[in-house]
């Protein structure tokens, strides 16, 4: 969204690494709450507890955003053009 109205790098940069951190406590607590995203206009996520258990260390999710298979991918789209 360059030169939008609601363009700041930072705070997209923020976001994202909050959206990554939020996945990587659910996926080693799956049983122990819900979560929803809804990236209209305010970009608000529900938490939802379903368990009084403490919650797991979140685990590192390895990203494929820059595997060779993605940017085969991308570059190949790109050549299609």
């Amino acid at each position: 969204m360059k030169r939008a109205k609601n363009d700041h790098f930072f705070k997209e940069v923020k976001n994202r690494e909050t959206f990554n951190r939020l996945l990587e406590i659910y996926v080693n607590n799956k049983t122990k709450f819900n979560i929803s995203f809804n990236f209209c206009d305010t970009g608000a996520t529900k938490i939802l507890k379903i368990s009084d258990d403490q919650l797991n260390q979140p685990i590192k999710l390895n990203s494929r955003e820059f595997s060779i298979k993605n940017l085969v991918r991308k570059l190949y789209i790109k050549l299609k053009k």
